[in-house]
């Protein structure tokens, strides 16, 4: 009997060895099973699993969302490193910056929360004006991303968002620097809104409202400076509707009028001190010279809100010499502008709906011991405020 035990044993351990499993009497609880004990029958003593039993035997782990991720761009960033020159791996790590920076202002930005205090309507009236100056508002036109957002139906928004989103894993691919939810730039008819205007400026008379002066400082003539937002669809707008005289007059870009909102589309594509380079604009419309980036800050600080853009556009305004301020800018700002400096109790238009796409709104900003705004300072110059969905008593 001894023999015969002594033999079986010796057989048992010949066949792990060969196959590399743990037979049934010797495995261990190393491999999360146990062999049974009898009451008379002394357990086998414990020995250590192989490679080739674990990968058999024990349970495998599969990778988790984050660590496969993490492998990809890992993956992703060596063949980079290997494949691409240095010109495209400086377009991937700006891409990558921008789309950082639009998802984190999406989820943590606080751009449009800020307590508003506007002047009471008795301070206004008990207020005397130590310096003023006029400004026209000029809204850019319809972008990319109001195309998908905001236009047609609102069952087809994820058809156009879908097919948006295409197009910008196409310009990835290709190495494109540009975008087209991120710092969205004009579509094709944003662009004709600007013509439009432009058209609308060749001749020498007013537009559709307003007076001469204000017709006269959008044509780049009396005492006006023209600034625009750092985005670029407000660059393409004011670069193409102001093209009078020749050369075109020279646009201030300030980061204070970027766009006051949390979306992806208000994430600024220009660098500090740098300007955009504008699709569809001309290169006579465009040079580098006519753009003066000393006042661009880059994008828009995550934890600051539009508050302090706003007061820092009235210093600026203030500080100026010329009589007028063109702005080209979004539709938020202003309405944020006419919410932060309206008299609290003024019901007006301009705090409830947006300028029309390509429209000037004309106001005067007046300083004493507060900015102000009188109501009837503003006017339509041209389109002036999107009223579609106003509704009529």
């Amino acid at each position: 009997a001894r023999l015969r035990a002594k033999n079986a044993a010796f057989t048992s351990q010949r066949w792990w060895r060969t196959t590399g499993a743990v037979p049934e009497p010797l495995q261990t609880e190393s491999c999360g099973r146990g062999a049974p004990e009898g009451p008379h029958t002394k357990p086998p003593p414990s020995q250590p699993c192989s490679t080739r039993a674990r990968r058999n035997s024990c349970t495998k782990m599969p990778l988790t969302l984050y660590e496969a991720v993490a492998t990809a761009l890992l993956c992703a960033s060596c063949c980079s490193w290997i494949l691409l020159d240095a010109a495209s791996i400086h377009v991937l790590l700006g891409k990558a910056r921008l789309y950082a920076s639009g998802f984190l202002l999406m989820f943590v930005g606080r751009d449009k929360r800020w307590r508003r205090k506007p002047p009471s309507q008795s301070d206004v009236q008990a207020q005397t004006a130590t310096k003023s100056k006029k400004l026209l508002f000029l809204r850019h036109g319809e972008s990319e991303w109001n195309l998908v957002f905001n236009k047609g139906p609102k069952p087809l928004i994820p058809f156009k968002l879908v097919a948006a989103l295409l197009r910008e894993l196409r310009m990835l691919v290709a190495l494109d620097p540009g975008s087209v939810l991120f710092d969205s730039p004009l579509n094709m008819e944003g662009l004709e809104q600007a013509q439009e205007l432009a058209r609308a400026l060749k001749g020498d008379g007013p537009l559709d409202g307003g007076d001469a002066a204000d017709a006269e400082a959008l044509r780049g003539g009396g005492s006006a400076v023209i600034c625009s937002s750092n985005m670029r669809r407000a660059l393409q707008t004011a670069a193409v509707a102001f093209q009078r005289p020749q050369p075109p007059p020279r646009i201030h870009i300030l980061s204070c009028l970027q766009e006051i909102s949390t979306n992806v589309d208000t994430v600024a594509l220009a660098a500090p001190g740098e300007a955009p380079l504008l699709p569809r604009v001309p290169p006579d419309l465009s040079f580098p010279k006519r753009f003066d980036a000393s006042r661009n800050a880059g994008t828009k600080p995550l934890r600051g809100h539009g508050g302090e853009r706003l007061k820092a556009f009235c210093d600026w305004a203030m500080a100026r010499p010329e009589a007028t301020v063109v702005v080209a800018g979004h539709s938020l700002w202003f309405q944020s502008f006419f919410r932060e400096y309206l008299p609290a109790e003024a019901e007006h238009d301009g705090k409830r709906f947006k300028v029309a796409n390509g429209g000037v709104v004309a106001c005067v900003l007046e300083r004493g011991s507060v900015d102000f705004v009188r109501p009837e300072s503003i006017k339509a110059v041209h389109k002036g405020f999107d009223l579609k969905k106003k509704k009529v008593a």
